[in-house]
């Protein structure tokens, strides 16, 4: 394509593992010297979130860069941003030089900081903006803090919420983009002048990174503003499903002569004694296969025991030894109970030939 056209081309790709092209993108040789701008929204094997039907993803803030008459760079700027104030675990990269790694310090931006995507466009407003939020909150056993925000806009706001990431969030595996958080809509308080929610679910141990924002009558959404509860002492009664590979959480890369083992744990918190499903399964290039307690890991889908909820250390469940084939393989520990709950861990293994 780059041999027919005579300007600057641009590749925009925003989805899982998006970076990983940035090798494969590279001007092909006999195109050396022409102008190529290459954008993904994730680095090398990092999830692209895209939650609220893609109201907050990396393409909806540099889309609203683009559309505001915003050059290239700034756009991409703005929406690494956004994307990174949410989420720490999304890095986008450009690639403006042509040697195929993205965002290298004090060299990339060349092109794209004087390119215009179309023939430019000029804002008709700002997009909305958020201005303060809560210091950092500490709590002690009680469950709940009080989430607030105070918005700036030139139109009408027609929604403020507030995006929660939970201390043991994971992403998963890079197979699929994250499209759910846990949130909550904040409404406007006209004695306070700012528009507040309290959120009850703040149970588990540790750090909670909340990101808030706001979207105008034209549909246009704020960067976010972060702020943090810490929730010092566990309240959570639910039962802890967790499943590792190779000892972690993470998403697994491996090759082929490599060793992984998948270990799983349940802490059945106030769950104790309840009756329960345990499901313990993978699904790979090459079907869905669950572990049978008398024939091991076979074909199918199906519970692998039924029983009470009960503590279970950390237990060996599967290991290969340089024996798994190259592919993906997303291994699942879920337990449901009786009275309807479910309660899931998963860490993904992608396989590769050497």
């Amino acid at each position: 394509m780059q041999d027919k056209i005579s300007g600057t081309v641009v590749v925009i790709y925003d989805a899982c593992d998006s970076g990983s092209f940035l090798p494969f993108l590279i001007p092909p040789e006999g195109n050396k010297g022409k102008k190529r701008v290459v954008v993904t929204s994730t680095q090398y094997g990092e999830k692209a979130f895209s939650l609220y039907n893609g109201t907050i993803s990396f393409s909806e803030y540099f889309w609203g860069q683009i559309n505001a008459g915003a050059k290239l760079y700034n756009a991409f700027t703005s929406a690494s941003d956004g994307i990174s104030y949410s989420f720490t675990n999304q890095t986008p990269q450009l690639d403006d030089n042509g040697n195929g790694i993205g965002n290298e310090t004090n060299i990339e931006g060349n092109i794209a900081e004087t390119y215009t995507i179309g023939k430019g466009i000029v804002a008709g407003a700002d997009i909305p903006v958020v201005g303060s939020v809560p210091e950092p909150q500490k709590l002690t056993a009680t469950p709940s803090a009080l989430l607030w925000a105070k918005i700036t806009s030139s139109v009408n706001i027609k929604k403020v919420w507030a995006v929660i990431r939970p201390p043991d969030f994971k992403t998963g595996s890079t197979s699929d983009p994250v499209t759910n958080m846990p949130d909550i809509e904040l409404t406007y308080n006209k004695s306070t002048n700012r528009y507040e929610g309290t959120y009850n679910r703040f149970t588990e141990k540790g750090t909670y990174n909340i990101a808030v924002f706001a979207m105008d009558d034209k549909d246009n959404v704020s960067l976010p503003k972060t702020a943090t509860v810490e929730q010092k002492v566990s309240t959570s009664t639910n039962p802890i499903v967790e499943i590792t590979a190779n000892g972690g959480h993470n998403d697994l890369y491996i090759y082929t002569t490599d060793t992984v083992n998948i270990d799983i744990k349940l802490t059945p918190g106030g769950k104790i004694g309840v009756d329960a499903q345990w499901w313990l399964y993978v699904y790979t290039n090459f079907g869905t296969y669950y572990a049978d307690l008398a024939s091991g890991w076979i074909p199918g889908y199906a519970a692998t025991y039924q029983g009470a909820l009960t503590d279970l250390s950390s237990t060996r469940v599967f290991i290969a030894q340089g024996w798994l084939p190259a592919g993906n393989y997303l291994f699942v520990f879920e337990v449901k109970t009786t009275d309807g709950e479910s309660y899931r861990d998963s860490v993904a293994v992608n396989v590769f030939n050497k």
